[in-house]
This record gives structure tokens, C-alpha cells and sequence, in this order.
């Protein structure tokens, strides 16, 4: 979303907290937005994971802007995720975040620059809502099962459909997040495939499953929904791969669910409450379970 003054810019900033130090990440980063015109304002650190640095920044146009910085492990793997990233850069599509720029910086480090989503995270919302109507079902089940297709079209697996994953902007549509993951990894416990939580790889056929899975869960105490869910998702849920439906077969069953309609947000309060309670919640992106010999 754009800013409209540079004074609302600095107001954020100062809640987020851009006087702490700079970390390495910061510099490189910001040297780097700055060279190809990407960013003017100070970069503020927005989380970590075991393999990343998030940051966010401003655009020269006053768009927010997401940074995701990873050290490249060597060799194969790392140049499979450099390619990811430029993959994902070319994709433009709805229903998948926008990758704005892929930026190589100095030891061995890549920077994903993308379009902040303003919004809550499909977890969030169900935490604080209970379940979805069955005309929101069918806009989620469109939107990202349509961007979940266009990813695979693209050769690229997200390997952890989840809730945290899906983000509802505000304007009431679902974005799939969190695109720099690996096959390897075995997705979020209770909405990888089985044969993730085997410690198999993901797959097109397992970045499905989850799909369902996550609508399955969006129809809690809602029988009327609950059954036509059974009816739509039901084969996306089987046991065997082979047996489910390809990502585009799923987004084209969306309207038997019902009329599409954008999902609703509760009050801010509630979201932010809700939001604050799930910081305990378990984290995404786990590591591949141990084969037995």
C-alpha cells in the first residue's frame, strides 16, 4: 500500500524501531535498494528464521516493501534457490505474493525483495472468526489454488500450504507467502501430506493436500459447509498422490462451493488479540523427520 506522507513513513518507522543498531544484514541490503532504486528509507528488521533475516522497507514510489534475506548454503542447493528466486521474479500472478526484485549481495547472501500483503494471515482470521462462509471458501479455494497453479505451471513447489502461510489482505483476498522454502522440508504438522510427515519430499501433489486440508479447517461448526467441502476437496485429501487433483482442477471447482465473495475481517482489537495469543504457536517450515534405515 502507498503512503501518502513522508511524515505517516517516519511515524512507522519510530514504532518499529528503526533507531536500534543496523545489523549486517541491514547494510547490505540497504547499500544494494539504494543502488537500483528500490529503497529510500531506513530498513527495520521484521523477523527471523533459521535461514533467513526479514526486513521491511520503503520504495522511492512510498509502496511498503518486504526483504528476505538468505545465506546460501553451497553448492547445488544454493544455486536452486537462487534460480527459485528468479522464477519467482518473472511470475506475476494473483493469489501468489509479487516478487519485486532478486538481489546478489556480497558472501554469499541473496535478497528477495517483494511486495508487502497488508492484512492477517488466514490462522489468524479463523482463530478470531470460527470458519469462513461458503462464498469465502470459494474465493480462498479460487485465489490460491489458482496462484498454487501457477507456481507449479512454473516448475516451483511451495512445500507448506498452511494457514500462516495465506495471508487475507484487506481487501478480502488470499496470498499465498513464505515462497523461499525447500522440497526437502516437510511442512507445518497437521497440514503436510502424509508422506511429508514420512519425511518425504514436497511435491506438487502435497502442496494440494495442504490446500485442502487448510479448507477443510475453514469450515469448523459449519455442517452446510463442512459438506460441501467433503464434496469438493474430498479426492485432494486422499492418501494416494496419484490419486489427487491437480492444483488448476481444484481452483475450477471454486463456484461449487458457492458465489465467491472477499472474506471478511473481524474488528482490528479482536485480530490483534488473536494474533498476540498465537505467537506461541507452533512454527512453520520444520525439518525433514529422520528416515529409519
Amino acid at each position: 500500500m502507498r503512503r501518502t506522507t513522508r511524515a505517516r513513513r517516519t511515524q512507522v518507522a519510530r514504532v518499529q524501531g528503526t533507531s536500534r543498531p543496523e545489523t549486517s544484514e541491514q547494510v547490505l541490503v540497504a547499500q544494494e535498494l539504494e543502488l537500483h532504486g528500490l529503497a529510500t528509507e531506513p530498513l527495520v528488521p521484521a523477523g527471523r528464521t533459521a535461514s533467513s533475516a526479514v526486513l521491511r522497507g520503503v520504495d522511492e514510489q512510498g509502496h511498503d516493501l518486504v526483504v528476505r534475506v538468505l545465506r546460501l548454503p553451497p553448492g547445488r542447493r544454493g544455486r536452486e534457490l537462487r534460480q527459485r528466486a528468479q522464477v519467482l521474479r518473472e511470475l506475476e500472478t494473483a493469489g501468489v505474493v509479487a516478487v519485486r526484485a532478486v538481489l546478489d549481495l556480497a558472501g554469499e547472501y541473496l535478497a528477495v525483495v517483494m511486495d508487502l500483503v497488508e492484512g492477517v494471515d488466514l490462522g489468524v482470521l479463523l482463530a478470531a472468526r470460527g470458519s469462513l462462509t461458503r462464498g469465502e471458501a470459494a474465493t480462498l479455494l479460487q485465489e490460491v489454488a489458482a496462484g498454487l497453479a501457477r507456481l507449479h505451471e512454473a516448475g516451483i513447489v511451495h512445500g507448506d500450504v498452511c494457514p500462516a502461510n495465506i495471508m487475507v489482505t484487506t481487501g478480502g483476498h488470499g496470498v499465498l507467502v513464505d515462497l523461499m522454502g525447500a522440497p526437502t522440508q516437510t511442512g507445518t504438522p497437521g497440514w503436510a501430506a502424509p508422506e511429508q510427515d514420512r519425511g518425504g519430499n514436497a511435491t506438487l501433489a502435497t502442496d494440494v493436500y495442504s490446500l485442502a486440508a487448510v479448507l477443510r479447517s475453514c469450515a469448523q461448526g459449519t455442517l452446510a459447509l463442512q459438506a460441501r467441502l467433503h464434496a469438493v476437496v474430498d479426492d485432494a485429501l486422499s492418501a494416494d498422490p496419484a490419486r489427487r487433483p491437480s492444483a488448476a482442477e481444484l481452483a475450477s471447482r471454486a463456484e461449487e462451493l458457492g458465489r465467491p465473495r472477499p472474506l471478511e475481517l473481524p474488528q482490528e482489537a479482536l485480530l490483534q488479540a488473536t494474533a498476540l495469543r498465537g505467537q506461541l504457536a507452533v512454527p512453520t517450515r520444520t525439518k525433514p523427520a529422520r528416515r529409519r534405515p
